[in-house]
């Protein structure tokens, strides 16, 4: 495979991974408004979350050991493999459910 070839490759596995995650979030965020309030679109290689819950998200997938950034009121999530990108929303949908129980 020549190299343009790669690069072509490489992005459209990076892009169709994002777009994974991002639809994942969004799902998340329609279940759970109230922990998640809004996915932003992104052409990055990451997704903006704006969550009051940024601290809680962040340890308890820490405690899973899955890193993600966190600033205020917002988490950061990279886009991973399809595998990695699967666990991330599975725990993030437990993770969800058990704080918006707390919300009651």
């Amino acid at each position: 495979m020549s190299e343009p070839d790669y690069l072509t490759d490489c992005a459209q596995k990076l892009v169709s991974s994002r777009q994974q995650l991002e639809q994942g979030l969004t799902v998340l965020s329609e279940k759970f408004p109230v922990v998640f309030e809004r996915v932003y679109p992104s052409v990055t290689n990451f997704v903006l979350i704006r969550t009051p819950y940024a601290s809680e998200i962040q340890d308890a997938l820490k405690d899973r050991q899955i890193a993600i950034r966190k600033f205020p009121g917002y988490l950061r999530i990279s886009t991973g493999s399809p595998e990695e990108n699967q666990t991330v929303l599975d725990s993030l949908e437990e993770i969800l459910a058990q704080l918006a129980a707390k919300e009651g």
